[in-house]
């Protein structure tokens, strides 16, 4: 594909308004002739790409009309190409700009998560947040480890400001007390408890479910689930 295609790896034709554009510049310009047929006139308007291929089209879309994109393919080759071991933080900036809210879920292996997070630090936004799936959950210890490893080095730009149950939320340390101020009201407005907590001297806001999530949890899943189910009679 690399031979033949230009960087977004674009299937279809793309558009010479002028005759003279190189490959590179027509796709692009193809893919701003699309952008602007959707008239995409809002930030947060929908689109859903159904045979997304590579995902360039979907990347723009994104990048450039703020618009929420769905990407669909069936190609495992497509996929691949996609994983975050595979990516630069200057690609992620370039196609989209500084990341607000970069999540880091998805290979559970210590080196798959070590490398997320520090790609996450890159191509954060100056004010961006990152939370982390899976911390501190017994069934993916190497997602602890890699984060905990990470934390302790001396230059990690970001700390923890909040812990929920599995999910680490980190932000720069300059925004911790602006995030950890907005996170205790959200949080007792809703009527969760939340307590301080520290790791490695940074300290953090550790929050667990209120007290009717908690007793909603124990109905459904510790008492609804152990009754038995009715025989329902099938005719023969």
């Amino acid at each position: 594909y690399d031979l033949f295609l230009d960087a977004d790896k674009q299937y279809s034709c793309g558009y010479f308004p002028h005759g003279g554009e190189s490959l590179e510049e027509a796709q692009t310009a193809k893919k701003r002739h699309i952008t602007a047929k959707l008239k995409l006139d809002q930030p947060g308007l929908k689109v859903l790409d159904i045979g997304c291929g590579w995902g360039g089209l979907g990347l723009d879309l994104a990048r450039d009309a703020k618009a929420e994109v769905l990407g669909i393919t069936l190609s495992d080759d497509e996929v691949f190409v996609g994983l975050s071991t595979a990516l630069d933080a200057s690609d992620i900036r370039r196609r989209v700009g500084p990341v607000r809210f970069f999540s880091v879920d998805g290979g559970h292996r210590y080196d798959d998560v070590a490398h997320d997070i520090r790609l996450a630090a890159a191509a954060l936004h100056p004010r961006g947040i990152v939370v982390a799936d899976d911390f501190m959950n017994a069934q993916w210890p190497e997602v602890s480890f890699a984060l905990v490893d990470w934390l302790r080095e001396s230059d990690s730009p970001l700390c923890p400001f909040l812990a929920t149950v599995s999910k680490l939320y980190l932000c720069a340390r300059d925004d911790r007390a602006f995030y950890r101020e907005h996170a205790t009201r959200f949080l007792r407005g809703g009527g969760h408890r939340a307590r301080e907590t520290a790791l490695f001297s940074e300290s953090y806001l550790f929050s667990r479910a209120a007290m009717r999530d908690r007793l909603r949890y124990l109905v459904k899943e510790r008492i609804v689930t152990r009754l038995p189910r009715r025989q329902v009679a099938v005719p023969a």
